[in-house]
């Protein structure tokens, strides 16, 4: 391929279904080659590690699922959302796919079980729009403002109802949710947003993460997940509902409180190694009372140590309006994991909690 007077010499499977030897190491020494188109001469060269036919974007080579510096070679970089180091940049394709990704300066469109595309500006995660997927090549054409994606499944033995031709146009508003990858180490943790049976993940206005809990469904493609080892009440339960339904006010995130779990018994959220040494953390709850969503009282504990009595919603004074309420809770010490436990006070009707935020002081 030719870009920006390089020449780039990469190897390439013909689609995406070879996960297990890419995880198993087989690709570790596919090469990826960089030439000055005027001379010959080579620039730099490095065993990548890639699942399939790179695309150059500006002066980027992106080689699934990393991204390299189209002069140099360097790999791409990227905050980690957890602990705010500099980690590699990498991106998922969770669902089923054949063929190679197609892009944009700040968009990338690859068939990920259904239609799936990348915000490259915002690095907000994989998200998906179902209902129809890419052909098995290249089918998705950006152009003037536009992505085209002709239909490209007849002749597919894949079982897909709707065979359509798709074109999407721009839009400011984000209403997506998406699916986070990240690598590195995920301690000390400087800050995580954890979103209570959220769909899946999203950024708010400042660019900072909330990841979903229970984490989304995953084929083990380089999707981040964790386990808080939650434990419910017995009737406990996950609820999630359409942030565009419901009326919460003024609130810039009305999606971090139209989902949660209503009777959380305790969680264990890892925040710390065991070499990192203790620190203390400022803990946020975010609470909401929906229509037609049971409302109860409860007491907080946090490390073992009680810090707020009776909080939540009354049954009978705010059950079927739509409130929200943020409880922040100071100096909570941490050596390595943070304890979370709830007593409901009526297990007919169990408090519910919609997120939690932890942010190292």
């Amino acid at each position: 391929m030719y870009a920006n007077g390089h020449v780039v010499l990469c190897g390439a499977n013909a689609n995406g279904h070879y996960w297990k030897q890419f995880l198993s190491g087989e690709f570790d020494q596919r090469k990826i080659v960089v030439l000055d188109a005027n001379d010959g001469r080579e620039l730099w060269a490095k065993n990548a590690n890639y699942m399939n036919r790179p695309a150059i974007i500006g002066d980027e080579v992106y080689a699934e699922p990393w991204a390299f510096n189209l002069h140099t070679g360097q790999p791409k970089t990227s905050a980690h959302p957890l602990t705010g180091e500099e980690t590699q940049w990498r991106f998922s394709r969770p669902g089923h796919h054949c063929g190679v990704i197609t892009a944009t300066p700040n968009m990338m469109f690859f068939r990920s079980g259904f239609i799936g595309y990348y915000d490259l500006y915002n690095d907000s995660g994989t998200r998906h729009f179902a209902g129809q997927r890419l052909g098995c090549w290249i089918n998705a054409i950006p152009g003037n403002g536009l992505v085209m994606i002709p239909e490209a499944t007849a002749g597919c033995v894949c079982q897909f109802s709707i065979a359509s031709t798709v074109v999407m146009e721009p839009k400011t508003e984000n209403k997506s949710w998406g699916i986070f990858s990240a690598v590195g180490p995920t301690t000390p943790v400087k800050r995580m947003g954890i979103n209570l049976g959220a769909p899946g993940d999203r950024k708010d206005e400042s660019g900072q993460e909330w990841f979903g809990y229970p984490r989304p469904s995953s084929r083990g493609r380089l999707e981040f997940v964790f386990n808080l080892k939650h434990q419910l009440v017995a009737g406990g339960k996950w609820f999630s509902r359409n942030a565009e339904a419901i009326d919460l006010g003024t609130t810039q995130t009305p999606w971090l409180y139209t989902s949660g779990t209503s009777g959380m018994k305790s969680l264990e959220i890892p925040l710390r190694a065991k070499d990192d040494g203790a620190a203390n953390y400022t803990v946020r709850i975010y609470l909401s009372s929906l229509k037609q969503q049971s409302a109860g009282l409860f007491d907080l504990s946090l490390q073992g140590q009680t810090v707020a009595k009776g909080i939540g919603f009354n049954t009978a004074t705010d059950a079927g309006v739509n409130r929200v309420v943020v409880k922040e809770f100071n100096k909570i010490p941490v050596d390595q994991t943070l304890k979370v436990e709830l007593t409901h006070h009526d297990d007919q009707h169990p408090g519910a909690i919609s997120a939690i935020e932890l942010i190292r002081e």
